[in-house]
């Protein structure tokens, strides 16, 4: 009963007729961990690893844990209670040191009637809260946040920040679980051991508001394995500086599990397909800070919360990890046309990147050119559709929208060495929208110029989409196509819903429309892409002012306000695309007499005067393109409208406001 049998040359145990090892820890030895020479041994809450091979003959094994892995005759895995380990260790404090960690898989789980003795091999307390633990170690010490709580979950006791200062750091250990929030009042706390784990991408563990060093750093990470029977890609980041694929536990690289990197060199030349994802090798490779990677298992991978878990180490860096930061700077390349070695693609790079921040985190929206045409935004993976949701960077950066720590995604740049800075935020990470395609920005001040941004989301049959509609001063009517985001190969082969804009005339579906409002009332093309037959609801998740009424018109006409109410509809078939019609109308346009512009015409002559200084006029085409644009800076300004009939748009800028105005030429 409670005993550690370590670090033997030969075998560590030999069992006979009703024999028991309850609670033993077996590790680290030369022979065979247990082996049986007649009758039937009991052998419970114990741990077996990294022996030569598990049990050799015959013995009624429960509430163990151990892996399959190791030795050529299989442990009896499916007994009562019992743990597979599969490539995971049973997290250890150190290598000689066999105590567990709050992260360990062996906590809590033995049967509690399966030993007598009231003490450990530590001359603890056997029992806890009426649970045992698996091996010869009851775990008695460390810290765990759930939640904002921070405490002992064996000893129930609370422990302020200020407590946590006083603790020896040389064996603190603290456990951030899965949505648990660690505030630290500005204050500096220093352990041993900082484990922080994450079970799926909204829930994240937290470190806020001070400084938490910690001389070794566990970041564990629940995988996805399928979907739907097929495999799938998981994009994720890491906590900490570095982290070697070769400390990592849970898996084997190359063996378990691949991990790809993405060379946007490699996508220039060939285009967005699959040479451009690069299988990192376990032996050679580091991970940094602030890179995406994506992750996949292969067929060896058990479906259980174990086998696809994955801990990253700090183990390597040769000094303590810090926690501190509340910006930090990612630096973004761009391939452009002109590189040697062969045809290109656009000129705008993609980089796969990841929240360095453990916090949920805002990002900023000015990486690319002001006139770049892929202007500010971010690209999450959807692997059961293989297939990108894409959210505005201006977007990502308010209360109510942020990206989780860790997040991998994807942004694009037209500027080599330019920096996406992520800012902490309070916000919270949501569904964002399918990418297509994207509406052309005109120069202007990125930062001056206000966004009114609509999002639209559609749900249904257990997916979801979105798309929006941003009226932008520098928006421009005129399309182009966007292209191809990098490709993982989709394994699940499921349609994916969606939903688009376009613009009056243009087919191009957007998931971003970026465009001026400068009508009374404008009209947005929808369409809707549904993949399988159901219930779907559209609703509008984010408006803003400048609209004082956001209307539908469905295909038969009839007119419903996305202000009042969601929209839900039904079809019998798989497969369908319908078509509607977004209504906006202006709030301001019915106001600018007051502003104290006039505008008067001779044929094709304009004259404009205000009673303050003119900053801008703009004329555009009924498409949207600029025909003229001009700083007057006076209080009168003069043009002459194109000798082509039709419609033109113009756009007064002056100190009080906006005021457009339809010039027809006949």
């Amino acid at each position: 009963y409670n005993i550690l049998i370590a670090n033997n040359d030969g075998n560590a145990v030999t069992m006979a007729g009703t024999a028991k090892l309850i609670n033993a820890t077996v590790v680290r030895n030369g022979g065979t961990g247990i082996t049986t020479l007649s009758g039937t041994p009991i052998v419970t809450n114990s741990i077996l690893w990294k022996n030569k091979q598990n049990i050799s003959g015959t013995a009624v094994v429960t509430y163990c844990a151990a892996s399959s892995n190791e030795g050529s005759d299989p442990w009896p895995s499916a007994g009562i209670g019992n743990i597979e380990l599969f490539q995971r260790s049973p997290n250890f404090k150190t290598k000689s040191n066999y105590e567990l960690l709050l992260i360990s898989p062996c906590l809590g789980k033995g049967l509690p009637s399966a030993n007598s003795l009231s003490m450990d091999a530590n001359g603890k307390s056997r029992m806890c809260n009426n649970t045992i633990d698996i091996g010869a170690f009851e775990k008695w010490d460390g810290i765990t946040v759930s939640e904002n709580s921070v405490s002992n979950l064996r000893t129930k006791h609370p422990y302020t920040v200020e407590e946590l200062k006083t603790c020896n750091k040389d064996t603190l250990e603290m456990f951030i679980t899965p949505s648990g929030t660690f505030t630290m009042d500005n204050q500096t706390v220093s352990a041993k051991w900082l484990e922080l784990y994450q079970d799926s991408i909204t829930n994240s563990p937290i470190l806020k508001n001070g400084t938490f060093i910690a001389d070794s750093v566990l970041y564990a990470r629940r995988f996805s394995k399928m979907i739907n029977g097929l495999g799938v890609w998981n994009f994720f980041g890491i906590p900490f500086n570095t982290a070697p694929l070769s400390t990592i536990d849970g898996s084997l690289v190359e063996n378990s599990v691949r991990i790809n990197a993405y060379d946007e060199h490699l996508r220039a030349i060939n285009g967005a397909n699959k040479s451009a994802w690069i299988h990192l090798q376990p032996d050679t490779t580091t991970l940094h800070v602030g890179v995406g990677y994506a992750l996949s298992f292969n067929s060896k991978v058990p479906l259980t919360d174990i086998g696809r878990t994955v801990i990253f180490s700090s183990k390597g860096n040769g000094a303590p990890v810090t926690f501190n930061k509340t910006t930090q700077s990612v630096t973004l390349h761009e391939t452009s046309s002109s590189t040697p070695n062969g045809a290109h693609w656009y000129d705008c790079g993609w980089n796969l990147i990841a929240n360095p921040i453990p916090q949920t985190s805002g990002i900023n929206n000015v990486w690319n050119s002001s006139t770049a045409a892929f202007y500010g935004a971010a690209y999450f993976y959807k692997p059961y559709t293989d297939s990108y949701d894409i959210r505005p960077a201006s977007d990502l950066a308010t209360e109510n929208y942020a990206i989780a720590p860790y997040t991998g995604f994807f942004v694009q740049t037209d500027v080599n060495g330019a920096t996406a800075e992520f800012t902490a935020e309070e916000g919270m990470l949501s569904s964002s929208l399918r990418a297509m395609a994207y509406s052309q920005t005109m120069a202007g001040n990125p930062l001056s110029d206000k966004q009114s941004i609509y999002q639209f989301n559609i749900t249904g049959e257990g997916d979801y989409a979105n798309t929006y509609v941003i009226f932008d001063s520098r928006g421009h009517r005129e399309m182009i196509p966007m292209e191809d985001a990098p490709t993982l190969s989709g394994l699940t082969g499921r349609p994916a819903l969606s939903m688009t804009t376009s613009t009056e005339g243009n087919i191009l579906d957007l998931a971003i429309n970026r465009l001026p409002f400068m009508e009374e009332s404008l009209d947005v093309p929808m369409k809707v892409y549904l993949p399988y037959a159901g219930r779907y609801t559209i609703s509008m998740p984010q408006s803003d002012t400048i609209a004082k009424s956001v209307m539908l018109r469905d295909e038969n006409g009839a007119i419903h306000s996305l202000i009042d109410n969601d929209y839900s509809f039904t079809t019998t078939a798989n497969g369908v695309n319908k078509r509607y019609t977004l209504i906006f109308e202006n709030k301001y346009t019915q106001n600018q007499a007051s502003l104290g512009v006039t505008i008067s015409r001779d044929l094709r002559n304009v004259t404009l005067s205000s009673i303050s200084a003119i900053q801008q006029l703009i004329l555009y085409d009924e498409r949207g393109e600029t025909l003229y644009c001009q700083n007057p800076l006076s209080r009168q300004a003069k043009f002459q409208l194109p000798s082509e009939t039709g419609l033109y748009l113009l756009k007064i800028i002056i100190p009080e406001g906006v005021v457009t105005k339809k010039l027809i030429n006949r």
